[in-house]
């Protein structure tokens, strides 16, 4: 029992403030795959023009231009994993899709970067949706 209390406090930022210490660690991690996403891409020859930009409530993690065409693309890190990819759900793409239209981009790529412990897999689904 204790430990399911401490487990929903490290969640809500209880008492303890491990919830702050997780949200930290959480963003450093989506942090860290967002750089890495942006110089695979730059690597591959996407051109990055924003990282992390807002649009209305929500926020595009990179804005860029892929061989003549703009693009958003959604970067989801995940410890442990080879499908990253798996963790960006329908509501999400649709989230990501309904940005991406608000300022005019038709284009929006998936990039999964799958974190462990000496080495990084990187997944670039182009035209996702």
């Amino acid at each position: 029992m204790e430990l399911a209390t401490r487990a929903s406090d490290a969640e809500g930022g209880g008492a303890d403030g491990l919830g702050r210490y997780a949200r930290s660690t959480q963003r450093s991690v989506g942090k860290l795959a967002e750089h890495l996403a942006a110089a695979y891409l730059e690597a591959a020859g996407l051109q990055v023009w924003r990282t992390n930009q807002r649009v209305g409530k929500g926020e595009l993690d990179i804005i860029g231009h892929d061989r003549g065409e703009p693009v958003a693309v959604e970067v989801r890190a995940r410890k442990g994993s080879l499908y990253p990819l798996e963790a960006i759900d329908e509501a999400k793409r649709r989230q990501v899709r309904f940005l991406a239209s608000q300022i005019g981009i038709a284009r929006c790529d998936l990039v999964g970067i799958g974190l462990h412990d000496s080495f990084f897999v990187v997944h670039w689904e182009r035209r996702a949706f």
